[in-house]
């Protein structure tokens, strides 16, 4: 199922504690709520606190990023609130991300 979006600011990772906000799209659809994949439609903007402002020039599609996490055997989304569960070289790696 999806849902269509029609504001001028989108959160694009619920589940982000910072936030990652699509400006400007004409239109944003969510595709999938579990694994936040959004399809963005337009020139748009993705804004974030803790990232660089991309410039999308087309339609694009955002999903979040999932990490392969050698302790459970599986892939997992990473966020700042499950960071422990990885292994200290990955923790490394994305805490930048997340701070």
């Amino acid at each position: 199922m999806t849902t269509e979006i029609e504001k001028t600011r989108v959160n694009v990772a619920p589940s982000s504690n910072n936030g990652h906000y699509v400006e400007n799209a004409k239109q944003v659809i969510d595709l999938d709520k579990v694994n936040e994949t959004f399809y963005v439609k337009g020139k748009s903007k993705l804004v974030t606190e803790n990232h660089t402002t991309l410039e999308m020039e087309e339609d694009c599609m955002i999903t979040c990023q999932v990490v392969y996490n050698a302790f459970a055997q599986g892939f997992k989304k990473i966020s700042s609130t499950n960071m422990d569960e990885f292994p200290l070289h990955i923790q490394q790696q994305y805490t930048r991300v997340f701070d």
